[in-house]
This record gives C-alpha cells, structure tokens and sequence, in this order.
C-alpha cells in the first residue's frame, strides 16, 4: 500500500495530463482560435464545430461535473475540520461523528452552510477563482511541509520522491497562486 498509492497518484495526474493536452489540441485543431477564446463553453462549441449539432448533452455533463465539484469541496473541507478539531485545534464539536452514518455532522453542516451563503452573496465566476486560488496556495504549503520534511528519517519501506519534487511543486503552484490572485485583484 505505500507504494501502491503514490504511484496511482502519479499515474493519475499523467493520464490527467494527458487528457487536458488532447483535448486542447482537438479544441485548436477544430475551431478558429478568435471563436474558441471568445467562447465562455469552449468544449460545448468543439462539440457544436465538429458534429453539428447543439451541445445539450455536453452542458448536462458540465452542470453535474459543477455539481460534484461542489459536493467534493464540501467533503474535503468538512473533513479538514473535522481534523482539526480532533487534534484539539477547533472546538471540540467540529470533531463530532454521527453514529450512524459515521460522518462529521456538525462539520459538514457548517461548511454547507458557509458554501451556501458564499454562493448568494459572490459572483459565481469569482468564488470559483478565489477556491481555485485557496486551493493552489494548499497545494503550495503541502509542498513546501514535504520538502522540509525530506530532512527528515524515513521508515523503511516508505516511498519517497527526491527533495525536488516538492520544491517544483511549490513554486509551480505559488506561481499559479499569484497569477491568479493578480488577475482577481486587477
């Protein structure tokens, strides 16, 4: 299992990768660059290049992809502060686990409600910058914490990457934080 999953991570952001440059190939390669860099549905305008027809279904699938996204954002971040209080940093209600469901209730109630009342009083284009820039900044300090760990003793048997990795890491996604926090300020 400890080599197991690092790898299925790495495997995992390459097919990712992957995907993103095809399709951005497939996108550039179909449609006019002016119409593709206009378009607020780049993918629903492929679609609608390429076949004819109207992209229904490709706007059915984006809402629900929308949809889980939210619902993933409320469990992760339900579950960081379930974390946190667990290990006595938040109150201690945070850290609530209904019996039986086995889920942080109260945690999980509060992030649904903090996300509900973001989305009424926020743009929607605008919170979807700001999480994409919370997150990249998370990315960044799970970076930099790795590469100060690598000084660390490790356990036998543990996989590890090379000091580097993190270090890459960090700035590629503090840089993507900053751009991203310029373009929202400016």
């Amino acid at each position: 299992m400890d080599r197991i999953l690092p790898l299925g991570i790495v495997i995992t952001l390459v097919v990712t990768t992957l995907l993103y440059v095809v399709l951005s190939l497939v996108a550039v390669l179909t449609v006019p660059l002016e119409q593709l860099a206009a378009s607020e549905a780049p993918l629903a305008l492929v679609y609608e290049y390429s076949t004819g027809e109207e992209a229904t279904l490709i706007s059915m699938v984006a809402l629900f992809a929308i949809i889980n996204s939210a619902l993933i954002q409320v469990i992760l971040a339900s579950r960081v502060l379930y974390g946190l209080a667990n290990m006595g940093s938040l109150p201690g209600r945070l850290a609530y686990i209904h019996p039986k469901t086995r889920t942080p209730l109260i945690a999980t109630a509060l992030i649904t409600l903090l996300i509900a009342v973001l989305a009424l009083w926020f743009p929607l284009v605008e919170l979807a910058t700001a999480t994409s820039i919370i997150t990249l900044m998370v990315f960044s300090l799970v970076n930099l914490s790795l590469a100060w760990l690598k000084g660390k003793p490790v356990p036998e048997g543990i996989w590890t990457v090379p000091r580097w990795v993190p270090v890459i890491g960090f700035l590629v996604s503090g840089s993507f934080a900053i751009y991203g926090l310029v373009g929202l300020v400016l």
